[in-house]
């Protein structure tokens, strides 16, 4: 079978050493994408397809709604170096690799661990392709893929929830867990303030939104940078921080309703950067 493609480059940034490339596999009903750039050292990935996006290094989109030609686009962007890269695609579908998807794929599940006063989860569900994760505990919420929450404040008996949705299927599946916690998991994390380069515990809400994106952070102690990307790949917001913020705000009012990967990357390269999705309403 014979699946024709046509590459288009184009350099986004001059002087930017990122070089975006991808190749591609179709098996079934599935599209693989393989990125295989160079020159980046701190990348952030962006890729979009028909209207869907993902931020992933190497998706899989279902080929249900395509059309027998579609513009495969990765555009790249480098943190360090502070520039991007672009790279398109159009590839040519057999009509057997086409088809109509119908019932909701996704199978929510998790698992837990309360460890010195966390409670750790795991995110083990199956079936979604581009996931987004909402979850929520005594009031708390994260869409984090693994998140943790302190137990300070819990009752003996609580109830953890996730809400997973697709947005490539368009569907979503929730699973919720009641958990027993004894008396001493609920004491207040003694490691608190020991700095390091753990990664940030990062809250956004209102998750979708209307007009401003609260950012509450549990530890911040260092200057951090802001970039907000849309489904093009292109930074529309970007902000810097002080260290021991516990709440910024950020404006997203003038934004187009969609899906937005927000980034947030600690001055020091050695930190570990955070992405999380939101909707704008």
């Amino acid at each position: 079978m014979l699946f024709l493609s046509t590459g288009l480059f184009a350099q986004d940034s001059l002087d930017c050493p990122v070089s975006a490339s991808f190749t591609y596999e179709i098996e079934g009903s599935t599209l693989n994408l393989t990125n295989t750039t160079t020159g980046a050292t701190m990348p952030f990935y962006n890729w979009s397809v028909d209207g869907l996006s993902s931020w992933a290094e190497n998706p899989s989109f279902s080929t249900a709604e395509f059309e027998a030609e579609e513009n495969v686009c990765l555009t790249v962007y480098d943190s360090l170096e502070d520039c991007s890269d672009t790279y398109c695609m159009l590839i040519y579908f057999a009509d057997d690799s086409l088809g109509d998807s119908t019932d909701c794929p996704i199978d929510a599940s998790f698992t837990y661990l309360i460890e010195d006063g966390l409670l750790n989860l795991t995110n083990t569900s199956t079936g979604a392709v581009m996931p987004i994760y909402n979850w929520s505990v005594d009031g708390l919420s994260s869409y984090e893929e693994h998140p943790s929450f302190p137990t300070d404040d819990f009752e003996d008996e609580e109830i953890i929830c996730l809400e997973l949705y697709d947005s490539l299927e368009d569907c979503s599946d929730t699973y919720c867990l009641t958990i027993y916690l004894e008396d001493d998991s609920t004491w207040t994390d003694s490691t608190a303030g020991i700095t390091g380069f753990e990664p940030l515990e990062v809250n956004l809400y209102p998750n979708p939104v209307n007009d401003v994106l609260n950012l509450s952070f549990r530890q911040l102690d260092q200057r951090t940078k802001i970039l907000i990307f849309n489904q093009l790949g292109e930074v529309i917001l970007s902000d810097y921080i002080g260290a021991g913020t516990q709440m910024h705000e950020m404006d997203v009012a003038t934004l187009n309703r969609g899906i937005y990967m927000i980034y947030i990357q600690p001055e020091n390269e050695a930190a570990l950067p955070q992405q999380y999705k939101f909707i704008k309403q």
